[in-house]
């Protein structure tokens, strides 16, 4: 087999195929859109890893489900990182925010050894909640938060859910990355998701291998896969792929690309002021205004009593 084509490796999903097997999967890589997202905020290094990872996920998820609108994926615990978010919009938009104890994470980060996923976020769950408008019945499914990382539990849900058997790998990091004015570190983060499909219907060819053994084989090669080869730009994603199932064969389909935003605006604000009463206004005011942030891309929005009046 050839080596495959290469699209442009950054900020892409990349949907693929085990050739002669019923094996599917998508690999995404994250370069200034997530580097984008966790410099807006002073994270503590290992939040912005879950951060970054849980983007990574929510990339997969909104690419693998055909919807308009939004998904979000949510976690949220009783730990020192109580809530992450992450959330997609069709068809190219991402962002993300974390909530957590600057004590308890920076205690947690002192104590020596590695830390689990139960470590940060303690005991709680993850959410995937599809939002496609108004006209339409808003979807949730909760998974609990249980595995070593955030990925059993993405894998947990695509089978209790989905019915599908799925393995993943992730990977967020700093790393220095070559530029015109020189180096700097920047923030990348790579994912790679292998389902299996399952084909009751279908009879087995005469000398056709087990499906199951197909199976077994590439989830024996993904957990080959480094952290840094997901990271690196220069190594595309279609070598990656090429790098670790060439023996069997892959196929690869036209990528998606993905940016960084954020859906908040002063009308959105103003609209949402609007809601309160006159005397929850009153308590909201700090010399003569009104101050909202916004958690997902930390825009301020200032307003008065009389802009709030004022809007229509």
């Amino acid at each position: 087999m050839t080596q495959l084509p290469e699209t442009n490796p950054d900020n892409i999903c990349l949907p693929f195929q085990i050739e002669n097997a019923d094996v599917r999967g998508q690999i995404v890589r994250l370069g200034d859109t997530v580097d984008e997202v966790l410099t807006k905020h002073d994270y503590p290094r290992p939040v912005s890893q879950l951060v970054g990872e849980l983007l990574a996920f929510v990339v997969m998820f909104g690419t693998s489900l055909k919807l308009e609108g939004k998904l979000s994926l949510q976690v949220s615990g009783d730990g020192p990182v109580s809530m992450i978010v992450a959330d997609f919009f069709t068809p190219d938009t991402v962002r993300a925010y974390a909530q957590y104890n600057e004590t308890d994470v920076a205690a947690l980060q002192a104590a020596e050894g590695e830390h689990t996923l139960a470590d940060w976020v303690g005991k709680g769950s993850l959410a995937l909640i599809i939002d496609q408008g108004p006209e339409t019945d808003r979807y949730q499914g909760f998974v609990p938060l249980e595995g070593a990382n955030l990925g059993d539990c993405i894998q947990t849900y695509f089978l209790q859910s989905e019915q599908l058997a799925t393995s993943v790998c992730a990977a967020v990091a700093q790393v220095i990355v070559p530029q015109e004015n020189g180096a700097r570190e920047t923030w990348r983060a790579g994912a790679i998701m292998l389902q299996h499909l399952p084909q009751p219907s279908r009879q087995k060819i005469a000398g056709e291998e087990d499906p199951k053994e197909i199976w077994n084989r590439v989830n024996i090669l993904l957990a080959t896969t480094e952290p840094h080869e997901l990271l690196d730009p220069m190594l595309s994603p279609e070598q990656l792929l090429f790098r670790l199932f060439h023996e069997d064969g892959v196929r690869v389909f036209e990528a998606r690309g993905f940016q960084a935003g954020c859906s908040c605006d002063a009308g959105r604000v103003l609209s949402v002021l609007k809601r309160f009463d006159e005397a929850e206004r009153q308590e909201m005011l700090k010399d003569g205004q009104i101050n909202v942030r916004c958690e997902f891309c930390n825009a301020t929005y200032d307003f008065t009593l009389e802009d709030i009046d004022a809007a229509q």
